[in-house]
């Protein structure tokens, strides 16, 4: 057998592999009935865009709400940055848009109230308080707790103060009963109120009066 023969029947080997190979593979990339319906369809992401669209929207008239009703405390004589607008693809693999005021973040010292909106999942707001806002303000929400304003909320339990989710390994409901104890040598405090998604069209007063009661809470 010549040698160019051999090499030939070496190269037919090595294609017959890799192409026994890819088709073993291919089963990982077939769509199912229900994705390739998805990606036959343009307005699914036109619907998508309108959306976020529509939330950045109503964050952005929140916040001037929140500066009118920040502007009544004397909280805004710190030196509060204005209000930010982010959003993103891939919080937990979803779509979120986040709007933060009053902010103001530092290496050891933060102060945030969020809103936040994350696809699938629910819309919320978030007191944030770590350094000298959480020894400053951390007394203040007790005291509103134990007074019973802060029913409908929940309280931060986990260690990572990045999380928004309400799983109960980072959110407890104040109703299961309060225990600042595990935060109290802690870095960070942080309570917050989750709105249904259904709840859509009615969101937007849900979270001014949610911020309205956390700026009577922390005013000084």
């Amino acid at each position: 057998m010549s040698v160019i023969l051999k090499e030939q029947q070496i190269l037919k080997g090595f294609l017959v592999i890799i192409v026994t190979n890819f088709a073993a593979m291919q089963p990982q990339f077939q769509l199912t009935k229900f994705e390739t319906e998805l990606i036959s369809s343009a307005e699914v992401m036109l619907a998508k865009n309108r959306i976020i669209q529509k939330v950045v929207g109503l964050f952005a008239a929140l916040s001037e709400e929140y500066v009118s009703v920040a502007a009544t405390s004397l909280i805004t004589q710190v030196n509060y940055k204005s209000p930010k607008i982010s959003r993103g693809e891939n919080y937990i693999s979803l779509p979120y848009v986040m709007l933060d005021y009053p902010r103001n973040f530092s290496k050891k010292d933060a102060f945030a109230i969020r809103t936040f909106f994350w696809w699938g999942q629910h819309i919320s707001i978030h007191l944030y308080l770590s350094g000298i806002y959480k020894t400053k303000y951390q007394p203040k929400v007790e005291i509103a707790i134990n007074k019973g304003l802060l029913q409908d909320w929940f309280w931060c339990v986990n260690q990572n103060e990045w999380q928004h989710h309400f799983e109960e390994d980072n959110y407890v409901s104040m109703k299961q009963g309060f225990d600042a104890t595990p935060h109290e040598e802690g870095n960070f405090i942080k309570i917050a109120k989750k709105i249904p998604l259904h709840q859509w069209n009615s969101s937007a007063e849900t979270l001014l009066e949610s911020f309205r009661l956390l700026i009577n809470i922390i005013g000084d």
